[in-house]
């Protein structure tokens, strides 16, 4: 028998198929139905074969191995190649001679509800994938794998691991995403059990006996049920990794002080009000999530966190942060995002390892000395209500990124013009009348966003951002723009929409903006003569839009109740500049100028 071109002996090797081997495999392809699953992957200590490929649907010249011969030079990871199918079989011949797989991979996506019994025989596996099946139950003779390090069962109906309390040299096992309500007492021989995954089920509790397991060193029960952790938390001495997210956790038990070598530490999306000052005693930490919860006070034992580089304290309800926060000198994250702070500790420049900080969404009216931050690269400070950040960011020599959008700042320091890797500044919703000139000192501006302020000009500094590609100032009420800004050799988009410019520089216009991509001047006060000379500039642009000008124009002439005529002269001139009103826009245009007749002369 070939396959695709290898030979009987498998990927060419020249080794035949004796007669028991082939008897074997016959039966295994006369019996190829849907009772079991399909097999998708051998191996045996380092050598893959492909145990039912070439029982059809592969291509033309592609090669294949059969099935695994004894002394066939076989390549580590032989994958079945697409678009091959193997089919679905219903039992493993593990009797023929010299069959000793080491791992088994069946992953039947919705088709495996039962194992083949005989898998039971191949007393050599050291890992079994059982990956997306429909499995409710293990065999009781589960216990006769002995050799078994590693069982993956994610994503099946199991309701208990009961049979795998016999596999004593267990060290990984992945139940996570089944339908499992309790753990049995069992669990407690799997004292060589390193790594224990039982996330995505609907366990309430943790059993006592999980504290046995002192071998553990990474633990994941998130997505279940838990109300708490106490119990068995305490005896894992070794743990490493523990992740609880996404349950209805309560508080953290002061035991888990006692898992000195805890190194990653999430309990984020739960009900936690409150921390224990045990949490303290974690001197090995390194990842602290506690975000998505109902905190209103931290301890100030979170302090002595002396290994802490990341901490996640966002989306809670609180008022205040603990001085001795500033005392996590490793710190390199963190997030007080979405609380209720109004103040900020004194000394956050002590953080001096700092590189992103998230204090958005609070109730923050000043700032602390953050340039003593040199490693600081993002700051987001929006959605605040800010007033000045005067000598607070001017020696934060390494931001690249700047958020302080959504505040009530009236002027930006000058300072900012020190920030000479800046790369993206964003200023928007504001009460700024001015930008200084310093903006332009930004060599490395790529994006600049000042829109929905009370900004009335733009400085001609900003024609000195050789870099900057977005610049939106949107919203404001600007009356003009001057040359200068229309040479900005990177700029890709600019966005002016809804201000008060009148004129255009139009001499300036031609060769202006070579990179321009998207220009926004609609709703401004642009004549008709500046339209058609933006049009004839840049008339092959993607995006270019010029609505609500003349329209907008007019109205701010309505404004003078001496102009009783304002009517007819709107109607005349758009006749005489040309706007096409299209018929089924006829209806809506005139219901307009009533709107304005009876703004402008009142009701007849």
């Amino acid at each position: 028998m070939s396959s695709g071109g290898a030979g009987e002996g498998g990927a060419g090797s020249g080794a035949m198929l004796s007669a028991e081997e082939r008897k074997a495999l016959l039966a295994a392809k006369e019996k190829a139905v849907a009772s079991y699953g399909k097999l998708r992957k051998v191996r045996r200590f380092g050598e893959t074969a492909e145990v039912l490929a070439g029982f059809g649907g592969h291509r033309p010249g592609a090669a294949y191995v059969p099935y695994w011969v004894p002394h066939a030079e076989v390549q580590p990871e032989i994958l079945v190649q697409e678009p091959f199918q193997p089919f679905l079989i219903e039992y493993l011949n593990a009797a023929a001679s010299e069959f000793h797989p080491a791992e088994i991979t069946l992953v039947a996506h919705r088709h495996l509800a039962a194992l083949p019994p005989q898998l039971l025989d191949v007393v050599t596996l050291t890992k079994l994938d059982l990956t997306s099946n429909m499995l409710t139950a293990l065999p009781d003779g589960f216990t006769k794998l002995a050799n078994l390090r590693s069982v993956v069962l994610q994503d099946n109906a199991l309701t208990t691991l009961v049979p795998l309390g016999g596999c004593l040299n267990l060290t990984a096992l992945d139940a996570s995403a089944n339908e499992l309500k309790a753990i049995d007492s069992s669990i407690a021989s799997l004292i060589r059990l390193t790594d224990l995954r039982l996330s995505g089920n609907s366990l309430y509790e943790l059993p006592a006996e999980l504290g046995n397991l002192t071998s553990l060193r990474h633990l994941d029960v998130s997505r279940n049920q838990l109300v708490t952790l106490s119990g068995a938390i305490e005896r894992l001495l070794s743990l490493h990794t523990l992740i609880a997210s996404r349950n209805m956790i309560q508080a953290l038990p002061p035991a888990l002080g006692s898992c000195a070598s805890l190194v990653v530490l999430n309990v984020a999306h739960n009900h936690i009000r409150e921390i224990s000052p045990e949490i303290g005693s974690l001197a090995e930490l390194d990842v602290l999530r506690l975000d998505h919860n109902l905190l209103i006070h931290l301890p100030d034992a979170l302090g002595r966190l002396s290994s802490l580089r990341k901490l996640f304290l966002h989306v809670n309800r609180l008022e205040s942060l603990p001085d001795s926060l500033c005392l996590l000198e490793m710190l390199w994250l963190l997030r007080v995002d979405h609380n209720q702070l109004a103040d900020l500790p004194f000394h956050m420049g002590r953080l001096r390892r700092l590189e992103q900080l998230f204090l958005n969404n609070n109730l923050i009216r000043s700032l602390p000395d953050l340039g003593d931050l040199p490693r600081l690269h993002t700051v987001w400070i929006h959605n605040n209500y800010i007033t000045s950040v005067t000598g607070k960011v001017d020696g934060l020599v390494n931001a690249a990124y700047l958020y302080i959008h959504d505040n009530r700042l009236t002027f930006l320091t000058r300072g900012i013009g020190s920030l000479s890797l800046l790369r993206a500044l964003y200023v928007f919703d504001n009460d700024l009348y001015e930008l200084p000139e310093e903006l332009g000192q930004l060599a490395l501006l790529e994006e600049l966003d000042v829109s929905r302020n009370k900004l009335r000009t733009l400085p001609d500094a900003l024609g000195e951002l050789s870099q900057l590609k977005v610049l939106n100032a949107s919203g404001n009420s600007i009356t003009e723009l001057s040359p200068p800004l229309l040479a900005l050799p990177a700029l890709t988009q600019l966005n002016l929409h809804d201000n008060s410019i009148k004129n255009l520089p139009i001499k300036a216009l031609s060769g202006a903006l070579p990179s321009l991509v998207s220009l926004n001047l609609s709703h401004n006060h642009l004549s008709g003569a500046d339209m058609r000379a933006v049009r004839s500039v840049f008339h092959a642009l993607p995006y270019l839009f010029l609505d609500a000008n003349l329209e907008k124009r007019v109205i701010s002439m309505f404004r003078s109740p001496s102009h009783k005529d304002s009517l007819d002269k709107y109607d005349e001139e758009l006749r005489r500049r040309g706007v096409r009103i299209r018929a089924e826009r006829a209806a809506k245009y005139s219901a307009k100028v009533s709107r304005l007749r009876e703004l402008v002369l009142g009701k007849r």
